[in-house]
């Protein structure tokens, strides 16, 4: 299973208990994990993005250096 096809289990299964009425506490024990497992999966994307960014950055530095000094 990729990254992308566990999210979208996991949003297809919290929308499910989202529209159950009498949740026992298995039921709302698995939604705050599932919660919880979708906050992080979003940090880290967010993170991924971030790193990408800062690579992006770096490598025209380098470029222009490279420029620079020849």
């Amino acid at each position: 299973t990729t990254f992308l096809q566990r999210r979208s289990n996991l949003n297809n299964l919290i929308q499910t208990l989202n529209t159950q009425k009498d949740l026992d506490e298995t039921d709302l024990s698995i939604r705050a994990d599932i919660d919880r497992v979708l906050h992080d999966d979003k940090l880290a994307v967010q993170l991924q993005e971030e790193l990408s960014t800062l690579l992006q950055h770096q490598v025209r530095i380098l470029s222009k250096r490279k420029l620079c000094h020849k």
